[in-house]
Formats: structure tokens, C-alpha cells, sequence
């Protein structure tokens, strides 16, 4: 299905078979300093290998200039709770338009709003223009707050040489200190030292839990 615009722009779902034309237009963006390989990998995140998406479920939309890409919304789905239920909600991602397009940007995020009336919409990490748009259309702005974030460390060895200056010496460093840095992880990560709340457990799959 597509959608007709002014003139000879058409705004398309974007499918898979996409993929190859999208990630030349993303990586030829004004400013663009991400590779090929990292939106490669970003569309695996968002799509591939994402346990929320199905096939029916929209990518996002491209417009396209008879048959060159000029703009892009992407759109992934999360799992979310919502009064104790699970529900799949949308994600507004990466919205990029050609300057000489501008005028059709709008169409790209009112498509993504009417997907997604019958569920929740998120945009996450909005510029300062997508967050006041956004404000302008009655969407909430939510304050992210007090964040703290977590790192595992699965190779101390592989860190520590990678950041210490002499690759001689660091390997030398690195191997004597491992262990040290491994025992320092397990004690913080044990539930045994009164948190009885925290559970640790190896993860192998992203699934429901």
C-alpha cells in the first residue's frame, strides 16, 4: 500500500528489500558519521532480532522520489505494561528528510501517529525541533530523572589490555589484575550481602522475561 503525496513524492512502508537503499541514504546524510555496519546492526536491534516484531508490524516509512529515498521514520516495537497488562508499543526512531524535501516531513510522523493510535508512541532522544513539534501536537514530555546504569564486564583481561597505553606491558598488567577485578564484580554482584531483592542469572536469549 502507499500513500500519495504533492507532486512525484510517495510515501512507502518500509520493508526489508529496503534495507540496502535505506542504509546508502542514512549513511550519505548531511553529517552522518555512523557506517554502513552500524546501521546494519541497528536494523537487526530494531527489527531482525527484536522478540516484540512480527511481520505485520510497520519498520517505519520511507519517502521516496520515484524510486530514490528522500526521507525515513523509523518505527520498532517494545514490550510495555500498561495497568498490569502487556501491550506493544511503537518507537519513533531516526526521522530524516533530504533539505530539498522538507515540506513532506511532517507526512512521515502523522502516518506513525495514526499507526499508532490504537497503541502507545515513544520518542525517544528527540532534538530540541522533533521534542517541540512534538509538544505542538499534545504529546508529553517526560523527564528521564535520576538514571544509574550498570555495566557487567564478561572479559576483564580483554578490558584491561585494550585500555592500558603499552600492549606489552598492559598484557602482563592485565592478566595478573583479571582475577582481582573478576572477585570485585562477584561480591557486588552477590544477593548474599542483604540484597535478597537483586537476581543475577546468565541471559543467553532476549525473550519475554
Amino acid at each position: 500500500m502507499l500513500t500519495k503525496t504533492k507532486g512525484s513524492v510517495e510515501l512507502f512502508p518500509l520493508s526489508a528489500d529496503d534495507y540496502e537503499a535505506l542504509i546508502h541514504y542514512l549513511v550519505s546524510f548531511p553529517n552522518e558519521t555512523r557506517d554502513s555496519e552500524f546501521w546494519r546492526d541497528r536494523f537487526c536491534l530494531w527489527w531482525d532480532s527484536n522478540p516484540a516484531f512480527s511481520n505485520v508490524w510497520e519498520r517505519g516509512w520511507v519517502l521516496k522520489d520515484k524510486d530514490e529515498i528522500v526521507g525515513f521514520l523509523g518505527n520498532f516495537p517494545t514490550y510495555f505494561q500498561l495497568a498490569g497488562k502487556q501491550i506493544v508499543a511503537n518507537n519513533a526512531t531516526t526521522w530524516r528528510v533530504s533539505p530539498n524535501y522538507r515540506r513532506h516531513s511532517l507526512r512521515l510522523l502523522f502516518k506513525q501517529i495514526d499507526y499508532s493510535k490504537e497503541s502507545l508512541l515513544f520518542m525517544t532522544t528527540p532534538s530540541d525541533i522533533v521534542s517541540q513539534v512534538a509538544q505542538t501536537l499534545k504529546y508529553q514530555l517526560t523527564q528521564r530523572g535520576h538514571q544509574r546504569i550498570g555495566v557487567l564486564v564478561t572479559n576483564f583481561e580483554m578490558v584491561l589490555t585494550a585500555l592500558l597505553p603499552n600492549r606489552g606491558v598492559s598484557r602482563f598488567i592485565a592478566k595478573g589484575a583479571a582475577p582481582v577485578f573478576n572477585l570485585i564484580q562477584r561480591w557486588r554482584l552477590n544477593p548474599s550481602d542483604g540484597r535478597g531483592e537483586i537476581s543475577v542469572r546468565e541471559v543467553f536469549k532476549a525473550d519475554s522475561s
